[in-house]
């Protein structure tokens, strides 16, 4: 759980410091925020407010696979550097639409239609009571599904230089 700020005037010393405030994650609603994570290809997903105070807190969020990009969003129970800037895109995504005007504007619109026909979706298992085998087929499972989505951000798949090096 993020810690609160301090009060003005709270805690000790000369009070010629500046107050440093702990940044709140209340910008959006949940659906809202997972949406535009989507949207941002960013990997990460806000579980549940489970205190229902409509911020995000470290153990409310998840890390998602199969993206382009790894997220690191928790250290210590605190948020990285990384949740932040992340946070902050997606925020500023949801403010700023896409130039109408533009052909990518255009082509940011019709993606954005067509990916908020769905819903993100996490589905957690908890693995820990499972036997020191099954955890190493696991293991093994996501190292294969990681290679999988490696061989398909490949430019040019083993077909396309197959076909490359056979020239009529």
């Amino acid at each position: 759980m993020a810690k609160p700020a301090a009060a003005p005037g709270a805690g000790a010393g000369s009070g010629s410091a500046a107050a440093t405030a702990t940044p709140t994650y209340k910008a959006l609603p949940r659906a809202d925020f997972n949406r535009w994570a989507v949207r941002e290809n960013l990997p990460v997903y806000w579980i549940a407010d489970a205190n229902q105070d409509k911020t995000i807190q470290p153990d409310e969020i998840a890390s998602l696979l199969f993206y382009p990009s790894e997220g690191h969003w928790v250290d210590n129970g605190a948020f990285t550097k990384d949740f932040e800037q992340a946070y902050q895109r997606i925020v500023d995504a949801s403010k700023k639409p896409p130039d109408a005007s533009s052909d990518d504007g255009k082509r940011q619109i019709v993606i954005g239609k067509d990916l908020d026909q769905g819903r993100p979706t996490l589905i957690h298992s908890d693995l820990t009571k499972l036997s020191a085998d099954d955890k190493a087929f696991v293991a093994h499972m996501l190292q294969v599904a990681h290679l999988i989505d490696k061989l398909y951000a490949t430019p040019k798949t083993v077909v396309d230089r197959a076909k490359a090096m056979i020239k009529p």
